[in-house]
């Protein structure tokens, strides 16, 4: 009877450590969200500014800047935005 009652102690322990942690994780995810969002937010306008984010270009822009680079011929360039038109009609 001592070893149930002992086992259902070490039980409750082991749950309530469980608990404790998940309750633990979940308060360092809230706390680091309320200060990284607002963080990444304020930092926007300045990386932005100074150029330093990387906006994602279109598909027709990154074929003209390739080609503008010289890093691929007219017959490439042609050829990819020949593919590009098929695609969108």
């Amino acid at each position: 009877m001592v070893r149930y009652v002992l086992l259902a102690v070490a039980f409750l322990i082991f749950l309530s450590m469980a608990a404790a942690l998940l309750v633990a994780a979940v308060v360092t995810l809230v706390l680091a969200s309320a200060v990284g969002i607002p963080l990444y937010l304020m930092a926007r306008p300045h990386l932005e500014r100074h150029g330093l984010a990387q906006r994602k270009q279109l598909p027709m822009e990154r074929l003209q800047s390739l080609f503008a680079e010289g890093k691929i011929e007219m017959h490439e360039f042609e050829r990819r935005v020949a593919r590009l038109i098929a695609v969108e009609h």
